[in-house]
């Protein structure tokens, strides 16, 4: 009984509730702040989403648990040496959370096509994620800095968690329009997580990705912390903050253009689980372990064996932790860890050519038997005629 008041409590009250189409042209726009303009009621909804949807709330802590796990397990061997790193981390993981959200949605994407609510929607999807991931990921940068005694990695982790932070706003944005992996509607969604839609392509290129947009910066802390340059290393965090609000402007704007181009297609692929011109991909098993070994193995060399240690290396820390190449006499560090920045990206080439390799086949008699008459134009024109 005090679960169902408690639950009963978050709805609010019905008296206040208003019935306006989310960021619709009808739509009466609030007198300021976040919530005014169309963007308002998308990002209402939104919060209420990412609070009240099971599924936006594993994706929520899935990013936090796995950065502060990382960030703290070192803490085992008395080393400190992660904990800095934990907010830039989060903002990756970060990023991977959201690469699917109009596919986890399901079929609701029809309201904003047929409000001629695109922008709107989208942009309200971005700066939700921004007001829910921002806070915890400020929190975790200044908690852990301070927690960690390294008053150096300041300007690394005031220019890169900005950077990722925004970058993923941006990619994931574009991922969730140009990748969507359907699912069930939220209302059919079942218990099983495995069958929510299989979104491990996209939650990969996110975190793969979503290291690029802290290249910039990056730039800027190597050369700063190479020849010991307070104001190179300053520097980054205002690169850092503009490469952020850059991405997810600029990605968020591209995405719109596809939503607005390709939506109904989209509402076509979350309706029959197929697009317009499916195709069956044949993967011999052999292939798909291979690949998988790929991208495991791959992503430990290249990052913790050898991106780790080369900056490690670079900032002078003297800390061996669980990294193979700071084991080694003083000349061999250098050419082990760049040896093992060589294995992980063959590694993932060899994963990425397997994965090419596939060769389609054409979708048999009985599954086009399957497949719902229509195509995507005369989709709209259906929705369109509501």
């Amino acid at each position: 009984m005090l679960l169902l008041l408690a639950w009963s409590r978050t709805l609010g009250s019905p008296r206040r509730a208003r019935a306006t189409i989310r960021g619709s042209r009808n739509a009466r726009p609030a007198r300021g702040g976040l919530f005014a303009g169309r963007t308002g009621p998308v990002l209402r909804k939104e919060l209420r989403t990412w609070w009240r949807d099971p599924l936006r709330t594993q994706s929520v802590f899935v990013p936090v648990v796995w950065a502060l796990g990382t960030a703290l397990l070192p803490l085992t061997f008395d080393s400190k040496l992660l904990l800095p790193w934990a907010a830039p981390a989060l903002a990756v993981m970060a990023g991977a959370a959201a690469s699917n959200l109009y596919g986890q949605d399901g079929t609701a994407l029809w309201m904003t096509l047929l409000t001629g609510s695109e922008r709107a929607d989208l942009r309200g999807r971005q700066l939700g994620y921004l007001l829910i991931f921002g806070p915890i990921t400020l929190v975790v940068a200044v908690v852990c800095t301070i927690w960690s005694g390294q008053t150096w990695t300041w300007p690394w982790v005031l220019a890169l968690t900005p950077a990722m932070l925004g970058g993923g706003a941006g990619l994931g944005a574009l991922i969730s329009v140009v990748a969507l992996a359907p699912g069930p509607d939220a209302h059919k969604r079942p218990d099983n997580p495995l069958e929510h839609g299989d979104t491990t392509g996209q939650a990969n290129l996110m975190v793969w990705g979503g290291l690029v947009p802290g290249i910039p910066a990056g730039v800027l802390l190597g050369f700063g912390t190479a020849y010991d340059n307070a104001f190179l290393l300053w520097a980054a965090v205002p690169v850092g903050v503009a490469t952020g609000v850059f991405l997810a402007w600029w990605l968020g704007n591209v995405a719109v253009g596809r939503l607005e181009a390709r939506g109904s297609e989209m509402l076509f692929l979350m309706r029959t689980g197929r697009t317009s011109k499916s195709v069956k991909i044949d993967v011999p098993k052999r292939t798909v372990w291979v690949s998988i070994l790929g991208w495991t193995l791959g992503s430990i060399a290249l990052f913790p064996q050898g991106i780790v240690p080369m900056i490690v290396l670079l900032v002078g820390v003297e800390v061996k932790s669980w990294f193979l190449a700071l084991y080694l006499p003083g000349a061999l560090r250098w050419p082990a860890a760049a040896g093992m920045v060589l294995i992980g990206v063959w590694l993932y080439w060899i994963a990425i050519k397997l994965t090419m390799m596939s060769k389609p086949s054409p979708p048999s008699d009985g599954d086009a038997a399957v497949a719902p008459a229509g195509t995507p134009e005369t989709q709209r024109a259906e929705f369109e005629s509501v």
